[in-house]
């Protein structure tokens, strides 16, 4: 939804440049993901502020913020240290200090450090961020059919002997949106049943199912975030409060992990402090933890930064080279 002082986005008189954005968008994260992204709307709201949008899903408002349509967004990188004059707002997709620049001023900006994005860009990577952060309500059954429609012609026998002898449709499709829910591509539905056959299905929950797939698929997210031949870079924690870590998980069980606010509160902030480091160099990063607290981790994680990757130690590919980006537990945070 669009205040009407960004209908010009969409404008035919103007090529609309943010139709063509939303359309990449789409195929981008159906192509990441693994299943297609339903088609995406774009109306007027003559309810919003002139400059505001509005992103829905079903009936739903997940995101909201504001532009300005005639101006470019600068953002600060690692080398940016001067101040450039303008409207300070905050990135809306990574929360990250910004600045509104006059479109003469984009050479000084793009010269002192600055990535100088266009204004329906920055629409686009919000709605790119809100559809990757909710892609497992986006998927049903009938998706989920339609995918094993499709896989059915390259592997009928796998399919029939699988869904819904061994596997319930409304149970597969739980376990592909719990995989969705930690970002972890569906893309390769064949090798997904051919382990979900191997499990007792009957008496495991669809996330415990998700948990036994992830290992056999986790290198699609790898890929996205490092190429072939590039080291993945991984954030860890200090032996020590990892140590700490499973232990009080250990104790709590079936609970959960309950950690102490203030240690949930330095943890937090040690990943995100390394992660908008990583995103000023264009870069992303893996959490990668002991396989018993994974699970729990990536919850508690997601609720303060639902963008965070958490991989098991089991999880990485034997092949895949890493590059050790930052070790979460300095001196404060294990005595905590």
């Amino acid at each position: 939804q669009l205040g009407y002082g960004l209908i010009q986005l969409v404008d035919d008189e103007n090529d609309g440049p943010l139709i063509a954005r939303i359309t990449g968008v789409r195929k981008q994260i159906s192509k990441e993901l693994g299943f297609i992204i339903p088609q995406v709307r774009i109306r007027d709201d003559l309810s919003l502020e002139a400059n505001h949008y509005r992103i829905r899903i079903g009936q739903e408002i997940v995101a909201e913020d504001k532009i300005f349509p005639q101006l470019l967004l600068a953002i600060p990188g690692d080398s940016a240290q001067t101040k450039i004059d303008g409207t300070d707002v905050k990135d809306p997709s990574f929360n990250m200090d910004a600045t509104w620049i006059e479109p003469h001023q984009q050479a000084r900006a793009e010269n002192l450090g600055y990535m100088v994005v266009e204004p329906e860009a920055v629409i686009a990577t919000h709605l790119n961020q809100v559809l990757s952060k909710q892609s497992s309500e986006l998927l049903g059954q009938d998706d989920v059919q339609a995918l094993l429609d499709n896989l059915s012609e390259t592997s009928p026998q796998l399919v029939s002997s699988s869904v819904p002898k061994i596997i319930p449709l409304n149970i597969l499709t739980s376990i592909l949106k719990s995989l969705l829910a930690e970002r972890m591509p569906i893309s390769d539905l064949k090798r997904i049943l051919e382990v979900l056959t191997t499990q007792n299905v009957k008496n495991a929950s669809p996330i415990e199912l998700a948990e036994s797939v992830r290992p056999a698929i986790s290198g699609l997210l790898i890929q996205q975030i490092a190429p072939l031949n590039s080291p993945l870079p991984i954030i860890t924690f200090s032996a020590e409060l990892e140590q700490m870590i499973v232990n009080i998980a250990k104790q709590t069980g079936a609970n959960g992990l309950i950690l102490e606010a203030s240690l949930i509160q330095k943890i937090v902030s040690a990943i995100n402090e390394v992660m908008e480091k990583m995103q000023s160099q264009n870069r992303n990063a893996i959490m990668i933890t002991a396989p018993v607290i994974r699970r729990d981790l990536s919850h508690m994680l997601r609720q303060h930064n639902p963008s965070h990757n958490v991989l098991s130690f089991t999880e990485l590919p034997d092949s895949k080279k890493i590059e050790v980006v930052a070790n979460i537990g300095s001196e404060e945070t294990s005595n905590n």
